[in-house]
């Protein structure tokens, strides 16, 4: 699968995206050069230390020297600092990461706001990023980058370090080191490409999966339980195998990686045991090299696994940044008015409203019947867009403005009554500044206050979208006075039996309306002009 950017483009983005943390990752970098530098020298000591104690071990007359203790000192200091400062590199790192994915979520969240997608793989593209591209990318940041690097920067001191010491057995880790890349490059590519798509099959599961559960019911009543089995099957396996191909080239790299390591180093032993046979190296150079080669052989294999992981993250930063650089579909916020002069809906066509003309006054109360009323208002409110004609507001086309952007022009509350995971009053005031006897002012109107003041908790009693500690009645009540919070001079209102005939005169009393009744009935009793929209 195509990538829609290269490899560079998305250095520049994973960098713009840790930018605020640049200090906190050169304190972190910094740190860990100190720790891999510390952790190569010491081998060099213990080198020297087995030089010392074998010539000792042949002077039987001889006793250790100060100098001797002093270095068993010193190399035990030098492993234990290199151990113990990759605590606070880890603390750093796992903060930063933290906060560079909170910004990357908001940015996220911010864009999904101005974005079209096609509705039936908007969950599965959606959720797929934000479960699993998301938490890749943060363990990416917290371990894999100070990983990398430390793999890097190790095997490159031990090479320089060996060259001082013997060219001949330092030639066998430049052999490790340019040998493993050529090896294993086909591999992480294939990783990379397979990754993608096994993400996007999984994303499709996502919104299948998504989808059934909206509308299982419908699927139900049309008998097609088992076509939407058929079609789950289908994406399951797809899913399958596109995983079985992604961990293939991954798990493949452990064998070619011991097969590598492990002959040159059962060369090593026997080409450097033989020089120190014939007297061309000592036992400490050697038992130096043998050090190296273990403090090498694990960031070898490391950064293999680590280039994988580095490819992953990059696969998933491609994925993310697919959403972010969408083109966005924001309009303009809806100008500061005195007030709204008139509504005007000028030969508006959408499915089956054909040339839908109306006029509306301030102050007058319209009643809007008919199968397609909740288009209507969804055209009004821009959540879908019309065929043609325009929504006209103040002489100001709504195709190029957001009506809802002024939230003391409009107030609206229809048959969705959704509420979403808070108190009470954090549904009702949606974040904005009232003060609780503005809330229970308004609530005491529409007669929601009684019925609050019965929960405990009171207004900071929490409800959610699927909660059943609120009844269907004052779900409606709590969206209702959202609506109304803002004291809107449009009212724009779904009635129902429940919410009865005086409390909606109440409401309406001294602003426009807009009333959506089941039928001309309803209408006709509240005494409104109705129009019937299909």
């Amino acid at each position: 699968m195509a990538y829609k950017y290269s490899t560079r483009q998305l250095t520049f983005k994973l960098i713009g995206l840790l930018k605020d943390y640049k200090y906190h990752i050169l304190a972190a970098i910094i740190m860990m050069i100190i720790s891999v530098i510390l952790s190569v020298y010491a081998p060099k000591l213990v080198g020297k230390l087995i030089n010392s104690l074998m010539r000792y071990a042949l002077d039987l007359n001889g006793n250790p020297t100060k100098t001797l203790q002093n270095n068993i000192i010193l190399i035990v200091i030098l492993f234990t600092i290199s151990h113990l400062i990759r605590i606070p590199i880890s603390r750093i790192m796992a903060k930063t990461s933290e906060g560079a994915i909170q910004k990357l979520r908001n940015q996220l969240y911010a864009k999904l706001s101005h974005i079209d997608l096609d509705e039936s793989e908007f969950d599965g593209f959606i959720m797929s990023r934000l479960n699993n591209d998301i938490p890749n990318l943060k363990g990416f940041i917290s371990n894999t980058i100070i990983l990398f690097l430390s793999d890097v920067a190790i095997i490159i001191f031990v090479l320089l370090m060996s060259i001082d010491m013997d060219l001949k057995l330092s030639g066998i880790l430049f052999a490790l080191v340019f040998v493993y890349p050529f090896v294993i490059y086909p591999f992480h590519r294939k990783t990379r490409n397979n990754y993608k798509i096994h993400q996007n099959d999984l994303g499709n599961i996502m919104g299948f999966i998504g989808d059934f559960l909206k509308n299982r019911k419908m699927i139900e009543s049309f008998n097609s339980e088992e076509y939407s089995r058929k079609r789950f099957r289908e994406y399951n396996a797809k899913q399958k195998d596109s995983y079985k191909k992604s961990r293939f080239y991954t798990e493949i790299m452990y064998p070619v990686n011991s097969f590598i390591t492990i002959n040159l180093q059962l060369f090593l032993y026997i080409y450097g045991g033989l020089l120190v046979y014939i007297g061309s190296i000592d036992m400490g150079t050697f038992t130096t090299f043998i050090l190296y080669y273990q403090l090498m052989k694990k960031p070898i294999i490391s950064i293999g696994n680590t280039l994988n992981a580095v490819r992953t993250s990059y696969a998933c930063l491609d994925r993310i940044y697919e959403i972010l650089d969408m083109p966005e579909t924001r309009k303009i916020e809806f100008p500061e008015v005195d007030g709204i002069s008139e509504i005007k809906f000028e030969n508006v066509s959408y499915g089956n409203i054909k040339d839908f003309n109306l006029k509306i006054m301030p102050g007058e109360h319209i009643s809007l019947t008919g199968d397609d009323k909740n288009d209507l208002i969804k055209i009004f409110l821009g959540l879908i867009e019309a065929e043609n004609g325009s929504v006209r507001v103040n002489d100001l086309d709504l195709s190029q403005y957001d009506i809802n952007s002024n939230k003391n022009l409009i107030g609206v509350s229809t048959e969705e009554n959704y509420v979403f995971e808070g108190t009470i009053e954090e549904n009702i005031v949606c974040g904005d500044e009232f003060s609780p006897e503005d809330v229970m002012e308004i609530c005491e109107v529409i007669g929601l206050h009684s019925l609050i003041e019965k929960f405990p908790d009171r207004y900071e009693t929490k409800i959610s979208y699927d909660s059943n500690n609120i009844s269907s009645h004052e779900r409606r009540l709590i969206c209702l006075a959202r609506a109304l919070i803002h004291n809107p001079e449009l009212l724009i209102v779904d009635y129902n039996n429940d919410l009865g005939v005086d409390l909606l005169i109440k409401i309406i009393e001294g602003r426009t309306a807009i009333i959506l009744t089941p039928d001309d009935d309803v209408a006709d009793m509240l005494d409104l002009m109705a129009l019937s929209v299909n």
